[in-house]
């Protein structure tokens, strides 16, 4: 069999994002189970000018992605793609033209979160293209076979779905590498694209309650902040206003080797605090991937996919999952539970051992694998 994979990214580049790495991964798996996976690639602006910006809100402008139909679209088995940041009038004329090509070609479509309607209303400028999302993505059931979702519903806009997990390339991720440094710190890590719902706000304003509030304290928390992303001018400002500035640190982008330099001196690793601005419950974020596959011990103001039928995972600490500050004592407590009662190096390898289990592209692909698989 063989499939097309429609992105709209450079994957050649040797600075790639978690979602670079997860489509890379992706493709692995479907070439290793004889799914031969061709990318096709389409066109994408990383900046638009101020005339595209309002262009894109029309009803029938075509860009980033611009759709466009390829000759090699229908001769294949399966297109598989990720939801775009809206569905466009010009995407159902591309995926339309390939079922009337081909109709036994079976389409997937990614929806990588849901509900995701929040994600296009939390300003007005987005409006625009949540009217246009809603529009047009009542039409997908015509030329979608399938959306995979990390969620249970069954069906979403009248199309079945498909159930898998978020799933990293293990084989290319190691451990981290534990430092010998000040035992009266605790360094914590956040790698992430700073989006509206991922409320790190939540963590910077918790850290100046600890801070504001403690008498004697036994231990200096320092927060590494890696990335970029729209939430970040407004992390910066919230650290300026409560006098952070030897608390937290700001990195940037960061890859390979430089990125590693800052697992190694982290303790605990942060994932999601602000899923509820999404009407979401769950996390089934890539970084609670990595972050486990380095060996970190994990935080999060909502469960996470993973530890759902897991019960009492020692290495995992949740919050609730509202606006609330967080009681960074409980966290203290936590490094406390971890670290006085094993090695770093066991710590680690034991959550490598849980990320072995459940976190790899392999396990978490397999329900998709099967659906195109099925009656070959």
């Amino acid at each position: 069999m063989k499939g097309l994979y429609i992105i709209w990214k450079d994957l050649h580049t040797k600075k790639l994002t978690g979602i670079d790495k997860k489509i890379l991964a992706q493709q692995k798996i479907f070439d290793s189970n004889g799914l031969n996976c061709k990318f096709i690639n389409l066109e994408y602006k990383k900046s638009l000018s101020l005339i595209e910006k309002i262009c894109i809100r029309l009803p029938f402008s075509n860009i980033n992605p611009k759709w466009k139909f390829d000759s090699v679209m229908p001769d294949v088995d399966y297109i598989y793609l990720r939801r775009p940041m809206f569905i466009s009038n010009s995407m159902l004329k591309v995926l339309k033209r390939i079922k009337l090509t081909n109709g036994k070609v079976k389409i997937l479509l990614e929806i990588p979160t849901y509900p995701y309607d929040r994600e296009l209303t939390n300003n007005l400028f987005s409006w625009p293209l949540y009217i246009k999302d809603r529009f047009n993505r009542r039409k997908l059931y015509k030329y979608v076979d399938r959306i995979a979702v990390f969620t249970e519903n069954t069906e979403l806009f009248n199309i079945p779905t498909v159930r898998f997990t978020n799933g990293i390339d293990l084989d290319n991720l190691k451990v981290k590498t534990p430092l010998s440094i000040d035992t009266k710190t605790i360094n914590l890590c956040i790698v992430s694209s700073f989006e509206n719902w991922h409320g790190y706000d939540r963590i910077i304003k918790s850290l100046n309650m600890y801070y504001k509030n403690a008498g004697k304290l036994e231990f200096k928390l320092i927060i590494h902040f890696v990335g970029d992303g729209p939430k970040l001018k407004l992390y910066k400002r919230l650290v300026k206003k409560y006098n952070l500035n030897t608390n937290v640190v700001f990195y940037g982008r960061l890859f390979g080797e430089s990125l590693d330099e800052i697992y190694n001196i982290c303790d605990i690793a942060v994932d999601v605090f602000g899923m509820y601005r999404k009407n979401n419950n769950i996390s089934c974020s890539l970084k609670s991937r990595e972050y486990f596959a380095k060996g970190l011990p994990v935080i999060s103001g909502c469960q996470i996919d993973l530890l759902e039928n897991t019960k009492n995972f020692k290495y995992f600490l949740q919050f609730t999952n509202d606006k609330t500050l967080i009681d960074l004592n409980d966290v203290i407590t936590f490094y406390k539970s971890i670290y006085t009662l094993e090695s770093k190096e066991m710590v680690i390898g034991n959550i490598r051992m849980f990320a072995n289990a459940t976190a790899g592209m392999e396990q978490g692909m397999k329900s998709i694998i099967h659906y195109i698989k099925k009656d070959e």
